[in-house]
């Protein structure tokens, strides 16, 4: 599993990962969710704290899972192309979405127990600057390679609690992971997007730890 670093805050031997769940609230489901302990996390080297640069880590469970109806995968996208230009940014994506159980309002924090998905629009990387400077982070705001944005519509976006939360788009019928929720200028403010790590920059890092992790299994 792929997420971004922030959401460690406590022993990596307490947590659990949680697959195919929908209401967070109750144990009774009409789809039975599926849990797995987790055996180990890294956290990307060149994460840092303060910019969240390089906010990504890798989950290995303690057991595999089998697919279900209702408990699947992202495909991993494509890696940067050759001119290094990262390939969530090419216009073949479609029906981008995001999805997690995050506060509705950024001022009146909610969380609904329920899994909700909203669809965002992905913005070019020199308006997504443009748009960051406009806010508290001023004019010479500089948007770290590893990053891509999305949302920027009036209520429609990711908020607090998302933190790691899937933004899948679609090409030729197959969901990508391209997108995970990092960080934003409050949430669900027109003109505005949402700011998430770039899958496809860290592809091969991720490739990385899976094939690592496989061959000590």
């Amino acid at each position: 599993m792929i997420t971004v670093v922030r959401v460690f805050r406590r022993n990596v031997s307490a947590l659990k990962v949680r697959l195919g769940d929908w209401d967070i609230y109750k144990n009774v489901e009409p789809l039975p969710y599926v849990e797995r302990a987790v055996a180990s996390v890294t956290i990307h080297p060149g994460y840092s704290s303060s910019t969240m640069n390089n906010d990504v880590a890798v989950i290995t469970m303690s057991e595999a899972v089998t697919w279900s109806k209702h408990i699947s995968a992202a495909c991993l996208p494509p890696g940067p192309q050759p001119d290094g230009t990262a390939s969530s940014g090419r216009p073949h994506w479609t029906g981008c979405r995001v999805s997690g159980w995050g506060t509705e309002s950024f001022d009146r924090p909610r969380y609904p127990g329920v899994l909700k998905k909203v669809g965002v629009p992905l913005w070019d990387r020199d308006g997504c600057v443009r748009s960051l400077r406009t806010t508290r982070l001023g004019g010479k705001f500089k948007l770290h390679e590893g990053f891509l944005c999305a949302g920027g519509e009036d209520h429609e976006d990711a908020c607090k609690g998302d933190g790691g939360s899937p933004l899948v788009c679609e090409q030729d019928s197959v969901s990508y992971l391209i997108g995970l929720v990092s960080w934003g200028i409050g949430c669900g403010t027109a003109s505005i997007p949402g700011v998430y790590i770039d899958v496809s920059f860290y592809i091969k890092w991720i490739e990385k730890q899976i094939y690592s992790e496989e061959s000590r299994l």
